[in-house]
């Protein structure tokens, strides 16, 4: 599911985002929904964070109490840092922080803007998420952002850490190993663990120890280690 999230006061844009968005979504056999907000406010975002699915960002530049760059901003600020965000601005000489990760910075020409669509679709695709449910709630977790799964002790549940939070499932190691045979990045280090390689910081083979930003784990098995050795040596040389 994706989201189009369009924050414009004036109809007639918003109506020339939208046709911009559904000639590029309709080629893609993608689920979508488009949400449509004249101004800011914190209960717009309440809304938003409710939302099911990947999000793409339409913001004016220009808007009755805010500007665009102050939303994105504010989407950021709330962790959302995957989320495309095209900002439509009609000064060329406009300046920008990009410390927003802004998607890209766009006149308003339909060429233009359906480039920006393309783009952020593919954005979404390449930022591919684990999705499961539990207590009978729906989660989507973009894999950028998990660390590693480890078993729970009372072998009922796995936990999913990410970058920021945990979550947990009713899921086996093993079955998940099963579901990860196509995504590389996803290793088993253990029969209790595994691990997203593209957020190892270092590993100390020594020890048997796997560091994280914020965190470490001790879940390295002998029989891994060897082929965890040749897969990162593989991946230097």
């Amino acid at each position: 599911m994706i989201n189009f999230i369009i924050y414009e006061n004036n109809k007639i844009w918003q109506q020339f985002y939208i046709d911009c968005f559904l000639k590029i979504i309709k080629k893609t056999n993608k689920k979508y929904t488009v949400i449509k907000f004249k101004d800011y406010s914190a209960e717009t975002l309440k809304q938003i964070d409710k939302l099911v699915g990947k999000k793409i960002y339409f913001l004016d530049f220009y808007l009755p109490s805010t500007t665009g760059i102050e939303i994105a901003y504010e989407i950021r600020r709330k962790n959302d840092w995957f989320s495309p965000i095209i900002l439509f601005i009609a000064n060329k000489n406009a300046r920008i922080n990009y410390e927003t990760k802004i998607l890209k910075l766009n006149l308003y020409t339909k060429k233009e803007a359906e480039e920006s669509i393309k783009t952020a679709l593919k954005i979404n695709k390449e930022q591919e998420s684990f999705n499961f449910i539990f207590d009978n709630k729906y989660y989507q977790i973009p894999y950028e952002q998990i660390l590693y799964f480890e078993k729970s002790l009372n072998n009922n549940y796995t936990k999913i850490i990410t970058t920021n939070k945990a979550y947990k499932i009713h899921e086996t190691i093993t079955n998940l190993t099963k579901k990860f045979k196509n995504i590389p990045f996803l290793f088993q280090t253990h029969q209790s663990c595994i691990i997203n390689l593209h957020n190892v910081k270092k590993i100390n083979f020594t020890e048997n120890i796997i560091y994280f930003t914020s965190q470490k784990i001790n879940l390295l098995s002998r029989e891994k280690k060897r082929e965890l050795k040749n897969i990162i040596v593989k991946n230097i040389s």
